[in-house]
């Protein structure tokens, strides 16, 4: 797409496509006889990385999903999937959908749905959008690439020379997000050419009723401490459930435009242009996605909670000079009550 030396350089001298592991078994064997270098794919949809073009010119290209894209099992009542590499999540979501398994469990879709589950896991380029977050958007990010951190030699520019590695201060994030650093077994599949990964296990999410998607916009560029700092907490004690996502307005700006679409120079976009920008799209500075999983309305207990929560949302919004414009029929007293136009009229 992109090519830097000629169009047929990274190109391969063959390409094979297994129906099973024993075909793979095969290939690798004849690869390693005739000292072929191999590059396995399956649906990846990065620009170079992850694609289908070989690192090594000449190499065997090994197609993992024009015939290994079975859905072998999905298991509802223990909430998981065994899927190929070849399995997309569209691929999922319809085999869900065809054997009527929706009203029990959920496969959460990333940005790419057309893209492998297994290849976005072993990518680690998945991230977390469903209501239990990282432990049943990919199983690959809660059964393979969760073992207990250990030290390592880490690259660090605060390193104290002095100290042996395993005593080393590591990354200051290092323990916060279950793909980050320090060695374990599973990592050996992983952005690594050591093994070709042929079929894995997910987890998926349990039919929570229903959710509804949001954007909260943030007019000030400098908001985003803020914004962290709240989420914080709420996030670590489960109150949000899932992984909130911020964008700034250089992101929206780039998903509608190019740069030409914005200004008639190749300048950076200043302060005052971003401001018609985001009057433009109307956005904000910063854009905060995520989505609310419903209440089981079944549940007695669950509607009642739910009820006196939005009470007491109704009041506290109102008193900071916010009011709300329609909700529920049960609550239309109190939002008339939050309004005082005409003497209370």
């Amino acid at each position: 797409m992109f090519h830097i030396l000629d169009k047929t350089y990274f190109i391969s001298s063959a390409v094979a496509a297994p129906k099973n592991v024993a075909d793979i078994q095969e290939i690798i064997k004849l690869a390693n006889e005739f000292e072929i270098p191999v590059w396995p794919s399956s649906k990846g949809r990065n620009i170079g990385y992850g694609g289908t073009t070989p690192r090594v010119p000449g190499s065997l290209g090994i197609d993992l999903d024009k015939n290994m894209n079975r859905v072998l099992k999905v298991d509802p009542e223990n909430a998981y999937a065994l899927l190929e590499l070849g399995v997309t999540y569209f691929d999922l979501h319809e085999y869900l959908v065809k054997h009527n398994l929706p009203d029990q469990v959920w496969a959460d879709v990333p940005d790419v749905g057309d893209d492998s589950v297994v290849g976005k896991c072993t990518r680690k380029s998945q991230f977390a959008y469903s209501q239990d977050d990282a432990l049943r958007v990919g199983g690959c990010l809660a059964r393979w690439f969760t073992p207990p951190h250990r030290d390592g030699a880490l690259p660090n520019p605060k390193a104290d020379n002095s100290k042996p590695p395993y005593e080393q201060e590591p990354n200051e994030s290092w323990q916060i997000f279950d793909c980050s650093l320090g060695p374990h077994s599973a990592g050996i599949f992983s952005h690594s050419s050591l093994g070709i990964v042929v079929k894995m296990g997910i987890w998926l999410m349990l039919n929570p009723g229903g959710y509804q998607a949001y954007m909260v916009a943030f007019p000030r560029d400098n908001a985003l401490d803020q914004i962290v700092e709240i989420l914080r907490p709420l996030r670590i004690s489960g109150v949000i459930q899932n992984t909130p996502k911020p964008d700034n307005v250089l992101v929206s700006a780039a998903l509608q435009s190019h740069h030409a679409g914005y200004i008639n120079s190749n300048t950076p976009l200043t302060d005052p242009r971003l401001d018609e920008v985001v009057k433009k799209l109307r956005v904000g500075r910063w854009n905060l996605y995520r989505a609310m999983y419903s209440l089981v309305r079944e549940r007695s207990d669950a509607r009642r909670r739910a009820y006196e929560l939005i009470q007491v949302l109704i009041t506290e919004v109102a008193d900071q000079g916010w009011g709300d414009y329609r909700t529920h029929l049960a609550l239309m007293d109190q939002i008339a009550e939050t309004y005082n136009f005409n003497e209370n009229a």
